[in-house]
């Protein structure tokens, strides 16, 4: 099945007082996967995402 699979950082509390937005890490593409499950560690384990804190990562993911 076809996934559109896209990533942002969530700022902290202290950013978002401070006016700051979420930021795109990866822009939306298109991916082939079994379920969302199997896109998101695709992505993940890919190295798509290294250098980001993976603990202000969303992962957002929808059928295409």
């Amino acid at each position: 099945m076809l996934y559109e699979i896209a990533a942002i950082t969530k700022p902290t509390d202290r950013e978002e007082e401070e006016g700051v937005v979420a930021a795109i890490v990866l822009e939306p593409m298109v991916i082939v996967a079994q379920d969302e499950t199997a896109a998101v560690l695709k992505i993940v384990q890919g190295g798509k995402l290294s250098g980001c804190d993976m603990d202000r990562v969303q992962v957002l993911v929808r059928p295409f």
